[in-house]
């Protein structure tokens, strides 16, 4: 455990160092319990790792490249620290206290995108009892320095994830609005064609910008990540239900280079095209 008592503040920080090796998905770098007084300077340390912030009272304040967003009582905040950013006790508030852990994982990185987390912090403020006891969990056991606190943190880690994904998830459509549905049902029918994000503003009449946004509001990804994925599904497709030769069904999916087409499936599935196919998806 450290310490911090710099300007009267008295945080906790537990550090971690694993016990094993790649064992799960996610891992708890570090978590720790923070005060901030509305007179003391912004934190802007720099790491490379997703942060979760949990105000447990007062009100924080986060600035991430020039624009400013406040953390109130009981919200979970999602920060990229990899990228300029300063958070601080707010304005007007008498002081500021919240759970924090870093984590680093597989798929964090798309899941921050999904979220719309890359660009600024997600602020989610539909915080229940259970979620915010996960964030005292977790610090407990880095605290306690257990092996087996591996497992739990990564599960927490996931539990935390699925929740502020389902708390997002009623600013999403049940079905894509006019005219995006078009122009996803005829990317579909033409997953040959060189899509781009320009055509996709093109024919919605709507800036990059605002076809971005659409996008995630609607499916949880950019335009170019969603069309990936269909353009996989249909390859699986292909690859099972069809002797279609590989260099054809690349063609047909979007991919003129068959070796970047395998490089690409492999990536995604874990199994080459041959493999895929051999395995019948399974």
């Amino acid at each position: 455990m450290f310490h911090s008592s710099a300007s009267g503040r008295d945080d906790e920080i537990y550090f971690y160092t694993p016990a094993h090796t790649a064992a799960f998905p996610y891992r708890v770098l570090a978590a720790g319990k923070a005060t901030a007084a509305p007179s003391e300077p912004p934190v802007r340390r720099r790491f490379k790792q997703h942060v979760l912030i949990l105000t447990l009272a007062g009100t924080g304040e986060m600035e991430v490249e020039g624009r400013t967003y406040e953390c109130p009582q009981g919200s979970i905040a999602w920060l990229d620290t990899s990228r300029e950013y300063r958070h601080a006790c707010a304005r007007g508030s008498h002081g500021w206290s919240y759970l924090w852990f870093g984590m680093r994982g597989f798929g964090l990185d798309e899941a921050a995108e999904m979220l719309g987390a890359r660009a600024r912090p997600i602020i989610v403020s539909t915080v229940d009892e259970a979620l915010s006891l996960q964030f005292s969990r977790i610090k407990q056991r880095l605290a306690a320095n257990h092996a087996d606190s591996e497992p739990e943190n990564s599960a927490a880690v996931a539990a935390i994830i699925a929740a502020l994904v389902a708390n997002r998830s009623p600013e999403r459509s049940s079905s894509a609005p006019q005219p995006m549905a078009d122009i996803m049902q005829q990317a579909r029918m033409e997953l040959g064609r060189a899509w781009s994000i320009v055509d996709f503003s093109a024919l919605m009449g709507l800036s990059s910008s605002q076809v971005h946004r659409r996008f995630r509001k609607v499916v949880g990804s950019s335009p170019m990540n969603w069309l990936r994925r269909e353009r996989m599904n249909a390859a699986k497709r292909l690859l099972v239900q069809t002797d279609t030769p590989i260099s054809e069904v690349a063609l047909c999916c979007g991919y003129p280079d068959p070796l970047h087409f395998s490089r690409e499936f492999r990536r995604v599935t874990g199994l080459s095209p041959t493999a895929f196919r051999d395995s019948r998806g399974s």
